[in-house]
């Protein structure tokens, strides 16, 4: 639960890479593109301590924004062949999978306790699936098969159905 406001950052990081990508001069795109990679493991180290901690070291911001460092140097890692080689896991077909049925996870997700609450009274309450480790593993198995089944029934032929619509670039 986070304002819309406190979302600028991401927004800020994702427009300062596309602008070194397509407008920026030769030395600003260097600019940006070192402060990226100095920004990066300073942002995961951020994170790293406030999960050892327990808390936010700074503030939750702080976290956020070291998280949309992070994301923002992993897309500018990808525009670099090593970077290509480093993330070429990202490629392998569960992952892709997991990148088309996104959408659906990110719809579907906050579902899943709901419906693991009526498959728990379903079953007689077992005890395994009211346990931190196990309730939440099927909470992700009901959402990944939800998404599944979303992607098939309704986003694919929706999205099939782009082929019939001409597309004018502005």
């Amino acid at each position: 639960n986070t304002l819309v406001f406190s979302n600028f950052d991401r927004l800020g990081c994702g427009a300062l890479l596309a602008w070194a990508h397509t407008s920026a001069q030769r030395h600003q795109r260097n600019v940006v593109v070192r402060a990226i990679w100095i920004g990066t493991p300073i942002s995961l180290m951020i994170m790293g301590l406030s999960i050892v901690v327990g808390e936010p070291i700074i503030s939750v911001a702080s976290d956020q924004l070291a998280l949309a460092v992070t994301v923002t140097g992993i897309l500018q890692a990808t525009q670099t062949r090593v970077g290509r080689n480093i993330l070429g896991f990202l490629s392998i077909s569960p992952i892709v999978y997991l990148g088309q049925i996104s959408y659906g996870i990110y719809l579907y997700h906050m579902f899943a306790p709901n419906i693991l609450g009526k498959v728990i009274n379903l079953l007689g309450e077992p005890e395994i699936l009211k346990q931190q480790p196990a309730g939440v593993f099927v909470m992700m198995l009901i959402t990944l098969f939800v998404a599944s089944v979303s992607w098939f029934v309704v986003e694919r032929p929706i999205n099939s159905l782009k082929s019939r619509f001409p597309y004018f670039r502005t």
